[in-house]
């Protein structure tokens, strides 16, 4: 089993796709193979430890075990600890690693702290006036004592348009906290765009993806809604345009068929949408990844990343191949760390790559 392939070389272009807009040169600098299969065992994506070596250590934890790995990366290699399975799957939407010793989670209304024992070290009661909620694209953040998570509503309904249109204007779908001196403060907030409290469309998309920025801010990403929203804290400071290229229209699940299991699914995988919005802290950039509409099955599928400046101005957009895990991004100080399916030589690797720092529109 190999810990670790080094690229020496740099692979230009190997496995990625360009088109007219994909302006944004990226080039692969390492590569590392994993063992193959479906495992729960996920990255968690908030811990970034660099230490004046220049090294960084990335936590993984197996969910079912709660046996911690750690993936280390530098400007030459990204090296799996020993004795880890070497199986990464998607992100963790339960848990925001603090320390090398803590892991927070949210569950019944409680933000529990724990080792990586799984032994309880303290817990924090959230009001039951909110209702924390997540989905695989809006999991809890964490940034210093400061938290993030979807909030929903306990009494108004969603299943039919007449109700969504109801949620969308009164409910504020986001939930931040705050520990301090051994307290929790929450505080709902944030707004559905304008286009979804005007038509009550139903685009799968209850929680959006938001993340923390640089100092107080916090980005906002909708499904179904071609624009970002900056938060200092729980006040809007801005709304910016960042569509994709590749987007041209959002087709909503009519009420008839939003109980037609076969078309549900369908629709997650074959419609457009904007997945997530990632912050890189090394760069002061902003990630949305994008979901490309894919017409029928036989169909090669893509998706593709908007890079933002940390004012939101876009600076390009990269379309992937979906042998790269969406779901599995990673911003580190030497690069982003993605996963990658070879099918034709069996082998799953988690590539290393570096987005050229004069990218422009």
């Amino acid at each position: 089993m190999k810990h670790c392939i080094a690229a020496l070389g740099l692979l230009l272009l190997g496995f990625l796709y360009s088109c007219s807009h994909d302006n944004v040169d990226i080039q692969i600098v390492t590569e590392t193979e994993i063992s193959r299969g479906y495992s729960p065992f996920h990255i968690i994506n908030s811990s970034f430890i660099a230490s004046p070596t220049r090294v960084q250590t990335i936590h993984c934890q197996n969910i079912q075990t709660g046996k911690v790995y750690d993936i280390v990366v530098n400007n030459e290699a990204i090296v799996l600890s020993p004795h880890s399975p070497l199986v990464l799957w998607p992100l963790d939407c339960l848990s925001a690693v603090s320390s090398l010793d803590t892991i927070f989670s949210c569950t019944n209304n409680t933000i529990n702290v724990r080792n990586y024992l799984r032994e309880d070290i303290t817990s924090y009661k959230i009001p039951n006036i909110y209702t924390p909620s997540f989905n695989q694209y809006s999991c809890l953040q964490r940034k210093g004592n400061l938290m993030l998570i979807g909030n929903a509503s306990k009494t108004i309904r969603f299943a039919k348009q007449a109700d969504r249109k109801l949620y969308y204007q009164q409910v504020k779908p986001l939930l931040w906290m705050k520990i301090d001196a051994g307290s929790i403060y929450c505080e709902n907030f944030g707004m559905y765009p304008n286009s979804y409290q005007l038509s009550g469309n139903n685009y799968a998309d209850l929680f959006p993806s938001a993340c923390f920025g640089d100092e107080h801010h916090i980005c906002v990403s909708f499904a179904a809604d071609d624009s970002l929203y900056l938060y200092k804290d729980t006040s809007l400071i801005m709304t910016k345009l960042a569509k994709s290229h590749y987007i041209n229209r959002f087709n909503a699940i009519s009420d008839s068929l939003s109980q037609d299991m076969s078309f549900f699914k369908k629709y997650l995988t074959h419609e457009p949408k904007y997945m997530k919005v990632a912050y890189d802290p090394y760069q002061s950039r902003y990630y949305r990844i994008v979901q490309h509409r894919m017409k029928n099955e036989e169909d090669e599928r893509f998706w593709s990343v908007i890079i933002l400046d940390k004012h939101l101005n876009v600076l390009g957009e990269k379309k992937f191949s979906v042998n790269y895990n969406a779901r599995v991004f990673v911003p580190t100080a030497f690069g982003i760390l993605m996963k990658y399916a070879d099918k034709k030589e069996n082998k799953l690797m988690l590539v290393k790559f570096i987005v050229d720092n004069n990218i422009r529109i």
